[in-house]
């Protein structure tokens, strides 16, 4: 929900949440704007291609695949679905991977980056440190770490409102108030926790797969991407049962880590982004679509 708000921010109105699975199912009864920024899933036949009522805005748009060793075909790649690709050409993508999956298939695409990354810097930095872990149980900290004032933030739903889009909206905003309200460092393993806390001006450590080709987008933000420690080493039973080597392992961990990073400046990448989407929301308006903007 996080994507969902990041994008709000730039439609001149919001009066329907669309159903990112079923786009191909008519949800509206008159034509609206739909930015399609998000992971699309590569297996849902009532994904792709959406219903004529949408006029899609492609920014921030990524191409899921198929886990290893799956028989089935991408859905997102079969010929009708890139001949809608093609009429709604140039498709701005949220990474390379899709940029070069779409460029070797004929739809002519460049590389737009997340909209999470438009969200408003904060004015002030909060008085107290404080450290957020996002997702990061698994992630030994050092000792000077271990001394700030924490709070741990789960980025995943609770199943009581996995169909009230609206008290999940809800939740997503409040998290994103209590990151750029109180946190003065935020350790994560979530994309779409680092990116808008990159985007507030919040200094963030992140933990991912380095050679993921979908975090391209994050490198290209100046945001460096630490691997994940391997879960065995550093669990609660390895801690209470540590050999010498390892606690030689989490120091030489630990070293590689750069714990006090500075906020990253993105104000003019920003800057350059929001007039971008807001130019192609203007341009998809001018078609007399209609009043208001879906998302």
């Amino acid at each position: 929900m996080i994507q969902t708000i990041a994008a709000a921010q730039h439609l001149p109105r919001v009066n329907k949440l669309l159903e990112r699975s079923r786009l191909r199912l008519r949800q509206v009864d008159e034509p609206h704007i739909a930015i399609m920024q998000s992971w699309f899933p590569w297996n849902r036949r009532d994904c792709f291609p959406p219903h004529h009522s949408i006029r899609p805005v492609f920014f921030g748009f990524h191409i899921s695949r198929p886990p290893p060793g799956s028989k089935g075909r991408n859905r997102l790649l079969e010929p009708d679905v890139l001949k809608y690709l093609r009429d709604h050409q140039p498709i701005g993508c949220r990474d390379l991977a899709t940029v070069r999956l779409l460029k070797a298939r004929g739809v002519d695409a460049w590389f737009s980056g997340c909209l999470t990354l438009t969200l408003q810097k904060r004015k002030k930095t909060p008085e107290k440190p404080r450290l957020f872990i996002v997702d990061a149980e698994q992630i030994p900290l050092p000792a000077s770490l271990m001394r700030m004032e924490k709070t741990h933030v789960r980025h995943i739903a609770p199943p009581y409102c996995m169909h009230n889009e609206e008290l999940k909206i809800s939740m997503a905003r409040e998290m994103l108030r209590a990151y750029r309200e109180q946190a003065t460092l935020v350790v994560t393993t979530r994309l779409h926790c680092a990116l808008p806390c990159v985007a507030m001006g919040i200094p963030v450590v992140f933990f991912s797969d380095p050679e993921d080709p979908r975090l391209s987008f994050a490198a290209d933000a100046g945001l460096p991407i630490y691997r994940i420690p391997p879960r065995a080493l550093f669990s609660q039973a390895a801690r209470r049962t540590r050999s010498v080597n390892q606690s030689l392992a989490r120091i030489a961990f630990c070293r590689k880590v750069r714990w006090n990073p500075d906020p990253i400046d993105w104000a003019a990448r920003k800057t350059a982004m929001v007039s971008k989407i807001r130019a192609l929301v203007a341009r998809a308006s001018e078609d007399r679509i209609g009043p208001d903007g879906a998302l």
